[in-house]
């Protein structure tokens, strides 16, 4: 089951990790920090979050390879939809990152934290991840 505000955020950057949690728990989150793609990886596949956030460049594995791990992954694990939030999207195609099951592609230095809040309620919305649970 998809927790309406559980949410999973892959951030290396300590400092950057640290504002989201605190950003997103204020809104009434409950925030999970991944500082590497391997251990969001780990995360995911248990499931459960309303959405998750990942940069792209990351140690162990980055965003992309989460990403496509995480697409191939048999069976399916019950998460809302990722945004890819990174200093590196301009060195991928939305396309590219979209067809790896990402479903927002946004540059970190396109958006406020007000709009990332935004863009995270308006993905989950969008999504049917609406659940009061």
């Amino acid at each position: 089951m998809v927790l309406r505000k559980k949410l999973l955020v892959l951030e290396d950057h300590p400092g950057l990790g640290q504002l989201l949690k605190d950003l997103f728990t204020a809104h009434g989150y409950e925030v999970t920090i991944a500082t590497n793609g391997r251990q969001g990886l780990d995360y995911a596949q248990e499931g459960g979050f309303a959405i998750i956030i990942t940069d792209i460049k990351m140690p162990e594995m980055d965003g992309i390879e989460f990403l496509r791990t995480l697409h191939e992954a048999k069976p399916k694990t019950e998460n809302g939809p990722i945004i890819v939030y990174s200093n590196f999207a301009y060195q991928y195609s939305k396309d590219e990152v979209l067809s790896l099951g990402a479903s927002e592609f946004v540059a970190k230095d396109t958006v406020s934290t007000t709009d990332l809040v935004q863009l995270v309620e308006k993905t989950i919305s969008a999504h049917g991840q609406a659940s009061t649970k």
